[in-house]
């Protein structure tokens, strides 16, 4: 009689379980407001590092922002839509390095720091980036 009675509890909890998506990377990073958080990290990173600074002095942050903001948001897996340009027309005629590249990881990585994002996410992160490489360099 009991096992009757909690069949059907045991189903429903077995079954919420079953339907939890697992952790997104999206939140592991903290959703929207971590997500933002990290981009101002970065960027602040970005415009402070004497190695490439001038490479960002013309832009316009608001907009920089918002596109890296979809960019991350889109390839960590939180439903957002990225609206910028492709990465070989963004850096088209831009004529960055791989120094330049490893410059930019390495301040995207101090503003994960920064915005408290773990180890864990950060590289899973940073491997997603990873296939945009070639697209950026020497365009």
């Amino acid at each position: 009689m009991l096992l009757r009675l909690l069949a059907p509890m045991l189903a429903l909890v077995l079954g919420a379980c079953a339907s939890t998506p697992p952790d997104s990377l999206y939140q592991s990073l903290g959703g929207e407001p971590g997500v933002r958080r990290l981009v101002d990290e970065v960027v602040h990173e970005l415009h402070t590092d004497p190695r490439i600074n001038a490479l960002f002095k013309d832009t316009d942050d608001a907009y920089f922002k918002e596109r890296l903001f979809e960019q991350i948001c889109e390839l960590s897996g939180g439903g957002c839509s990225y609206t910028g340009l492709d990465m070989e027309e963004a850096h088209s005629g831009m004529q960055l390095t791989e120094t330049d590249f490893n410059f930019f990881v390495d301040d995207l990585r101090t503003g994960m720091t920064r915005a408290g994002v773990s180890i864990g996410a950060q590289n899973r992160l940073l491997a997603l980036f990873r296939p945009m490489h070639g697209d950026v360099l020497h365009k």
